[in-house]
């Protein structure tokens, strides 16, 4: 037992240092702070310099108080899920420079509110699995040339913001008006903007490594993706969200109701796929390809999408439950109709159509690349050039032979005006006839 205890020692001792001989951070002070949790407060400031410092309480900092670490390595150490946090109130600051943060079992939390501040410059996590910051109440995050050995979350709430530049993170959420800058970055995973919160993404890539990463945009919602920003993933654009993708990179751009999205300035969308719920929708020369200018708008819903200057490759198609919509001149990937939708699709070129109970499809003068597939309930109808042709004659017959039926009748009666019987013939006369 005693031999089991000792292997355990020497081997949390050799991790410990060794992530310092890798890394190159110069140590000169250990210090182990035990069971208490470290205050500061009152316009007081605290610097970590040069220091192993093992931290087994909460880090609190209000009332003005700064801590600064630099040049160290800050090690939360807890036995439980978010035992101890570092806790940010009322404009305090923390700030940590050319430095590592650390946890053992459990992730480093770091939690700001009421105004704080925290900056992070030229930084690690260093903890193997998630890093978390969270900032409330208009609190400012800030990070600079930082970087996760695992994962590092950022989610902020009520008018909070943060500024990323040169730094990887994993995962970013905004919520409650707040405000994100991504400068020169990668986010390995996803961004998640709600709430009428606002985000730049500028010259920084959503992917990760065989993960394709996407943005969320919802709950009006305003986005700006520009200078060669690129969206490995997908972004979805919803719920009266406004998103500019200006000089930039879209693998998928996905549109449902009321969503006011502009494509400008030589960006690409490898993908479009547009869902409409509900109204009426006109879409006229919608190709793939370059294109100078193009706007589909549907009143109903509010769904606004203009493409300028911009190339678009694949082009899908969503047509929601009670929905109708035209389609013409256009080259369309995929078509999917919703139970009880319609769709008349004139002059164009479609690769595949899905239909769903109930829907009906009228294709006329159109190409379609392979059989419509879908329920045996719904309703489709064919009209070719020739059909077309033949459709409108036999509609021109009809409307003539009745025009001229209304105009025989009409003659016949005033040519027979006066052996028709009168209408106000004598009662009495035809009472003495009978």
């Amino acid at each position: 037992m005693r031999f089991v205890k000792k292997t355990i020692f020497w081997a949390y001792f050799i991790t410990l240092f060794w992530g310092f001989f890798k890394v190159g951070v110069d140590i000169s002070v250990l210090t182990e702070n035990d069971s208490e949790d470290l205050i500061v407060e009152g316009n007081d400031v605290l610097v970590i310099n040069n220091t192993l410092y093992i931290q087994k309480g909460n880090v609190i900092i209000r009332e003005n108080g700064i801590l600064v670490i630099r040049n160290s390595r800050f090690i939360m150490e807890q036995s439980l899920h978010e035992r101890y946090k570092v806790i940010l109130y009322n404009n305090a600051k923390l700030r940590i420079e050319n430095s590592e943060i650390d946890s053992v079992v459990h992730y480093p939390l770091i939690v700001s509110f009421n105004s704080s501040q925290v900056y992070v410059i030229n930084s690690t996590f260093i903890f193997e699995h998630s890093n978390v910051i969270k900032a409330y109440g208009e609190s400012k995050v800030s990070l600079e040339n930082v970087r996760a050995v695992g994962y590092l979350e950022i989610n902020l709430y009520d008018f909070s913001n943060i500024s990323v530049k040169n730094s990887e993170l994993y995962f970013v959420a905004t919520y409650g008006n707040s405000t994100a800058l991504v400068i020169n970055s990668l986010i390995k995973h996803d961004i998640w903007c709600r709430d009428s919160s606002r985000l730049v993404l500028y010259n920084s890539t959503i992917s990760a490594e065989g993960i394709a990463g996407f943005l969320i945009a919802e709950d009006s919602s305003n986005i700006l993706i520009s200078n060669f920003s690129r969206i490995e993933g997908s972004l979805t654009a919803k719920d009266l969200s406004r998103i500019s993708i200006d000089n930039a990179y879209v693998r998928w751009l996905q549109l449902s109701k009321s969503s006011n999205v502009k494509v400008t300035n030589n960006s690409t969308i490898n993908g479009l796929s547009i869902s409409f719920s509900g109204g009426q929708t006109i879409i006229s020369n919608l190709k793939p390809g370059y294109i100078f200018k193009n706007k589909i708008y549907e009143h109903r819903t509010g769904l606004n999408f203009t493409v300028i200057t911009s190339k678009i490759i694949n082009i899908n198609l969503k047509i929601g439950g009670s929905s109708f919509i035209f389609i013409k001149d256009s080259q369309i990937s995929t078509i999917s109709l919703a139970s009880y939708s319609s769709a008349v699709i004139y002059n164009s070129q479609i690769d595949i159509i899905y239909c769903s109970m109930h829907s009906f499809v009228l294709i006329w003068n159109s190409r379609i690349t392979y059989p419509v597939q879908g329920d045996h309930k719904a309703m489709v109808l064919y009209f070719s050039t020739v059909d077309i042709s033949v459709f409108n004659l036999i509609i021109t017959a009809f409307i003539a032979i009745s025009i001229v039926y209304v105009i025989t009748v009409i003659i016949f009666l005033k040519r027979h005006k006066h052996n028709l019987p009168s209408l106000h013939t004598d009662q009495t006369t035809l009472m003495n006839e009978k």
